[in-house]
């Protein structure tokens, strides 16, 4: 079973904040002007934000929930195929070659995410899906159609639309429980402007490959023979194992910054990291990486030994202000189920394609 808060003040032991821009680290509202003030407060300012419809869940990636709870996606995926425990022996020596993860394979999660990953990319509709719209399918992009159509992936949800998260933490959430937490959603949200959001995973490689082929030019006219092949692998191939064990949470860019051109003049060589798919598009989405198997994504970042680090705050809204917030912000906006996951026909074409691989 996920282990949930079982109460606001247990919740409160993660959240030791000072007040920031009028907005304490940790906020429970239960009256339309309270709910008028800070979202006034929030749209001034510059945050991403996640909306969850139970203030008692924690921040778990569908990929944990899936592991801790055992969850019929389980059923549909064969951990035990030879042919993965072939590729994921390759993957061992790959990644061992590069000091990356050791000798240590992925733990049954990590697998289970690179047998889907595989089972996608291998699929020719798929891929034609895709090669149409000239998207190259890294790991991190059929990660994010794993996230929107299998409900499976370490990618955590957040979006750059206030009115958006609060459309999923009203989808679907009922007074339910006797407990005080029962009777509230929750919406997340962070700060744009900090540096380990700006630090997104497509600028950190694109800042990468630029530094390597200054490096190499350098190099080359010393007169040194220089191998850049096994670094451009790894640059264009953006694998997920390759951020395991690296740093604690990973930002990764949806569609607001287009598409993210890697170049290596000197080499050649280039290629593109794109995030456009149907859903991410229409809710203004983007992703934090989170490889844990356990530990929930506020908790990782809250808890960090790093004082000095920059933290994910709370707003607790009364599940009684749900009807106030669709007339006020959803209903005028045309934001609902509809809007939100099928926008178009493309939508709902990924997702037949996504059902028959993993039918």
């Amino acid at each position: 079973m996920l282990d949930n808060y079982k109460s606001f003040e247990e919740k409160k032991t993660i959240l030791q904040l000072n007040c920031e821009n009028g907005l304490n680290g940790h906020e429970i509202i239960d009256t339309i002007e309270d709910f008028d003030k800070i979202t006034n407060i929030l749209e001034q300012g510059n945050y991403i934000y996640r909306g969850i419809n139970e203030a008692k869940f924690k921040c778990y990636s569908s990929a944990q929930r899936n592991k801790i709870c055992n969850l019929s996606f389980w059923n549909k995926i064969n951990l035990n195929d030879p042919k993965y425990d072939e590729y994921l022996d390759a993957l061992k020596i790959y990644l061992y070659e590069r000091g990356i993860l050791g000798d240590n394979l992925p733990d049954i999660m990590h697998k289970a995410i690179r047998i889907c990953i595989n089972e996608l990319r291998s699929n020719d509709r798929f891929r034609m899906f895709f090669s149409e719209r000239d998207i190259v399918l890294t790991d991190f992009f059929i990660m994010s159609v794993m996230q929107h159509f299998v409900n499976f992936s370490p990618l955590l949800d957040f979006s750059l639309s206030l009115n958006k998260a609060l459309f999923f933490a009203t989808y679907n959430s009922k007074i339910n429980g006797s407990e005080m937490i029962d009777n509230y959603i929750s919406l997340y949200y962070i700060r744009k402007d900090i540096d380990w959001i700006e630090a997104t995973l497509q600028k950190v490689n694109k800042e990468a490959a630029f530094n390597a082929d200054k490096m190499l030019n350098e190099e080359i006219k010393k007169g040194v023979n220089v191998s850049y092949k096994d670094f451009w692998q790894k640059t264009s191939g953006l694998l997920f194992e390759e951020y395991i064990g690296g740093p604690d949470f990973i930002c990764v860019e949806g569609p607001e910054g287009g598409i993210t051109s890697v170049n290596m003049p000197k080499m050649g060589l280039s290629c593109e990291y794109d995030m456009r798919q149907p859903r991410i598009n229409c809710q203004d989405g983007l992703f934090i990486f989170n490889y844990d198997e356990k530990i929930p994504l506020w908790e990782k970042i809250n808890n960090g030994k790093d004082s000095t680090r920059n933290f994910i705050r709370c707003i607790e809204i009364n599940k009684e202000l749900i009807p106030y917030i669709k007339e006020k912000r959803l209903d005028p906006n045309n934001i609902n189920y509809q809007t939100v996951y099928y926008p178009d026909e493309s939508s709902r074409e990924l997702e037949e394609i996504v059902n028959e691989v993993f039918s």
